[in-house]
């Protein structure tokens, strides 16, 4: 499914964390590693969506950088009582300046109801 968005909650989950051992794998052993797919996953994962939700302003950071910051889409907890990290206020306007409004422009069933 060529056109397939896929979208990761808590900011990728175990993606950030695991992305290097993956690449290394790739990298070492093509043979086991890279038998369908001929892509780098360092550059695989930034055709990925994920949310910000990591409550962690340094590894919000490493989210942006690794996923691209027009690949992020601001999390939240709803409905629990977590609340948000104020500190992660001046990361998250470099997602909004990214490109404002597109989930909304991309997604005809959201768009009417802005």
């Amino acid at each position: 499914i060529p056109d397939l968005k896929v979208m990761f909650a808590h900011g990728g989950g175990s993606i950030p964390g695991t992305l290097g051992r993956i690449e290394w794998g790739w990298r070492c052993r093509p043979d086991l590693v890279a038998k369908d797919s001929k892509l780098n996953p360092r550059d695989a994962v930034r055709k990925l969506y994920v949310d910000s939700i990591c409550h962690d302003q340094r590894m919000l950071q490493i989210i942006i950088d690794m996923f691209g910051a027009d690949r992020v889409a601001l999390g939240s907890d709803y409905p629990f009582p977590l609340g948000e990290v104020p500190s992660i206020a001046p990361i998250t306007g470099e997602i909004l300046n990214a490109y404002p409004g597109q989930l909304l422009e991309t997604s005809p069933h959201l768009s009417h109801q802005v």
